[in-house]
């Protein structure tokens, strides 16, 4: 009896054996598609979320707390600071060139800073940071879901050489007879599984919320390297708009460059290039105590999200930005095109500045579908997508502004 079995217990073990290796090496469409449960969390996988607030500004906060409740996120207001109240003797030794909206971005940047010393002060492990006219979409939880693993595909160890990752391996610019370097997330390789983040371990500022950003192999100004060249993209992303759609203002001449670059609603993630605004950035304990030393002890002569545009670019001394030009070293900072949050305008106004420079008066967000903040008054109402949210940015036809 035992010899007859003997046959079948083997073809048993090889099976379960097939069958574990099968799961374990399963295609990244499949990853694609569950991302990170992590992420589902009321604080998106973060351990913190802060948003920065004016204290009379009761109307963003009004806002902000009914907006996260409907979509289940949990953060902490930090009090805005007024540029007024700011001692001129605790800004950095550095060169400022002053203009009429300065006191409002001594204000933003003292603001930022107080956030970036209490992660620092509390250890924590990682924070986003808002401002309190931030807007998300709808379905903000499958869009992080879906960053997480194109992060981690960008930042984590290759599982078959886990001295590089896919980002290291493109940190030199491609020659002229090379193809950029640009991969669909479905088809790029196993990586290990992140330890501290689940949007993975090696990243100082994940730039989530901003307005507008390069691709890696576009020139900027500065004409400093970025750390890699690579970009990964997320193809038929139902919550990025249509090319004609993506732009920076309502009334910009032109889409983002990467609206031309890739198919319709394609979803691209890549180093930090070029960005402006700081509508919503994460920051690791390591980010945090960078940024703070760079920009609450040695610089502040520009609005906090230039500086820290520049920072990530690898504009600037000392030999950590060096180390950053050849790849090895340097900020770590990671974004997403198009950005999953964007600024709310509305008829309260901006206290630096506005969409475009605050010419534009008007009520609505760039980049963002289904808006929390267009909707509110329906999520509020306990009305839900069975009953259809207003998509800011339709495919076609007229767009919410």
């Amino acid at each position: 009896m035992s010899a007859l079995t003997r046959p079948r217990r083997v073809l048993v073990a090889v099976l379960i054996l097939v069958f574990i290796v099968l799961f374990a090496r399963r295609d990244n469409s499949s990853r694609e598609r569950e991302g990170s449960v992590e992420v589902l969390n009321s604080t998106l996988g973060f351990q913190e979320i802060f948003v920065v607030n004016l204290v009379e500004r009761t109307d963003r906060r009004d806002a902000m707390t009914l907006a996260a409740a409907v979509t289940d996120l949990s953060f902490t207001f930090v009090p805005g600071v007024r540029g007024a109240d700011v001692a001129e003797k605790v800004l950095p030794p550095s060169e400022r060139s002053k203009n009429e909206n300065w006191v409002g971005k001594t204000g933003s940047w003292r603001a930022h800073m107080n956030v970036l010393q209490r992660i620092v002060h509390e250890n924590i492990t990682s924070a986003l940071i808002m401002e309190d006219d931030a807007d998300w979409a709808t379905d903000l939880k499958s869009q992080a879901r879906s960053l997480s693993l194109a992060t981690q595909s960008y930042l984590q160890p290759l599982r078959r050489s886990p001295s590089h990752s896919l980002s290291t391996l493109h940190a030199r610019a491609p020659s002229l007879d090379d193809e950029n370097p640009v991969i669909a997330l479905r088809s790029t390789p196993a990586v290990l599984p992140p330890r501290t983040s689940p949007y993975g371990d090696d990243w100082d500022v994940l730039w989530l919320g901003h307005v507008g950003s390069h691709l890696p192999t576009e020139s900027v100004p500065s004409g400093v390297e970025p750390r890699s060249f690579l970009t990964l993209f997320v193809a038929n992303d139902d919550t990025v708009p249509a090319p004609h759609r993506l732009k920076r203002h309502p009334f910009a001449k032109d889409p983002d460059r990467f609206a031309s670059a890739f198919p319709p609603h394609t979803r691209v993630v890549h180093a930090a290039r070029g960005n402006a605004g700081i509508q919503a950035y994460a920051v690791s304990q390591r980010g945090a105590r960078k940024l703070l030393h760079r920009f609450g002890l040695e610089e502040f002569g520009a609005s906090y999200d230039l500086m820290l545009r520049d920072w990530c670019d690898g504009v600037g001394g000392g030999h950590e930005m060096e180390e950053g030009r050849k790849g090895e070293g340097g900020p770590v900072c990671v974004t997403t095109q198009p950005p999953i949050f964007s600024q709310w305008y509305s008829s309260g106004g901006s206290d630096i500045h506005g969409i475009g420079g605050g010419y534009f008066r008007g009520t609505g967000s760039t980049y963002i579908r289904r808006s929390v903040m267009l909707n509110l008054r329906r999520l509020v109402a306990g009305k839900g997508a069975s009953e259809g949210l207003v998509d800011q940015w339709p495919d076609e036809g007229k767009g919410a502004w």
